[in-house]
């Protein structure tokens, strides 16, 4: 069997997402104790084999056939369940036969790109070092597994004599871009298109509601405790709630809900342009506390900086705390007021960057857990 290589390939991809933020790949197979770190693709084959995951396509569904799910960096996808994850290449598996090799190659964020100017760069980038042997000219509208929103393209390719079919998909709702590939070593070989393990993919990236039902500790020691029953108590401080707090009820609205509540809230002043306009300032790469005009002076620090962190519209919530009634030292008083507040929840922090925006103050809100 002849040997697959993808270095040109990875290298292209790199070079291609830089300025859209890092490609990471963290994978799991279910079922599986596999995982590696390498971006290259040989045809060694995995002494493992995975447990059948019994889901089939949904194309397929007539015929009885098992499947096995691989995780890459929160994106999900499903291949066939005699296929065999190659030894040190995450994301890779090999046909039984040998002959071909699939495997999500890519992950990055979209950033400040449109959809189309990334899918004709990549394409620009490609052909650099590359013959293309066809590609669609545009992409097209797609909806993922998980009924998102997307876009889809193809890239047929030859590297190096070997032929590579590549699915663009672009998740502009998780700020993603997916590259999945199919590789043989002639044209026609390939034993299974690659669309269809595309339309597998499905996205654990800001996938819920992560404020709802919660207790948090704001910077300044206070903890704000959200009922599972829309009700919440805000007490001065967590370490002794007979300090002064204030009750009332809540609403939290996240994604594209977030930004249709606050475009209603004509008090505030926020139209669905700004808020749009705020998003995309931040595709590239999200700062705690917003970000400074020497952050845009100093933009190769800002972005290569530890401290930046990736968001996308599902990551964005308002929230509304309807403060009803203030209690201290045991008297009861009428607040009657509402407390907006805007911004994103990074989820590998468990942290909620808040902006209060009556006050233009960054709260800064850390999970404690489920309240109780």
């Amino acid at each position: 069997m002849k040997k697959f290589y993808l270095p040109i390939l990875a290298l292209a991809l790199s070079v291609a997402l830089t300025a859209c933020g890092n490609v990471k790949k963290e994978s799991t197979i279910e079922n599986s104790d596999e995982s590696s770190a390498e971006t290259s693709v040989t045809s060694e084959l995995s002494e493992e084999t995975t447990e059948i995951n019994t889901e089939a396509f949904a194309e397929q569904a007539t015929e009885v056939l098992s499947y096995q799910t691989c995780t890459v960096d929160n994106v999900s996808f499903m291949v066939d369940s005699s296929w065999k994850p190659l030894n040190g290449h995450e994301g890779t598996f090999a046909t039984p036969d040998e002959k071909n090799v699939y495997q999500l190659q890519g992950v990055s964020s979209l950033g400040s790109y449109t959809p189309e100017e990334f899918f004709q760069h990549l394409k620009d980038i490609y052909s650099e070092s590359n013959e293309i042997v066809r590609s669609d000219d545009t992409l097209t509208s797609f909806v993922t597994s998980d009924n998102l929103e997307s876009y889809i393209g193809r890239i047929d390719m030859k590297v190096n004599g070997i032929f590579f079919s590549i699915d663009v998909l672009i998740v502009p709702q998780k700020n993603k871009v997916v590259t999945f590939a199919g590789q043989s070593p002639s044209e026609n070989d390939l034993s299974v298109d690659v669309r269809d393990i595309t339309k597998t993919a499905s996205f654990n990236i800001a996938a819920g509601d992560y404020i709802s039902g919660n207790t948090f500790i704001a910077k300044d020691g206070s903890e704000l405790c959200l009922g599972s029953d829309g009700e919440f108590i805000y007490y001065q401080s967590e370490e002794d709630h007979n300090k002064p707090y204030c009750t009332g009820t809540y609403e939290v609205y996240y994604g594209q809900e977030a930004f249709d509540k606050l475009s209603t809230m004509e008090e505030y002043g926020l139209t669905k342009e700004e808020l749009e306009e705020t998003l995309s300032a931040n595709m590239n790469g999200y700062k705690l506390g917003g970000f400074n005009i020497s952050d845009f002076i100093n933009s190769d620090d800002y972005y290569e900086s530890d401290d930046i962190y990736q968001i996308c519209k599902d990551s964005f919530y308002a929230v509304i705390l309807h403060n009803e009634k203030l209690v201290d030292s045991g008297s009861t008083s009428d607040m009657g007021n509402d407390t907006l507040y805007i911004g994103f929840y990074i989820s590998e922090l468990e942290y909620a960057d808040m902006l209060n925006v009556m006050t233009a103050n960054y709260a800064g809100w850390t999970l404690k857990g489920q309240t109780e």
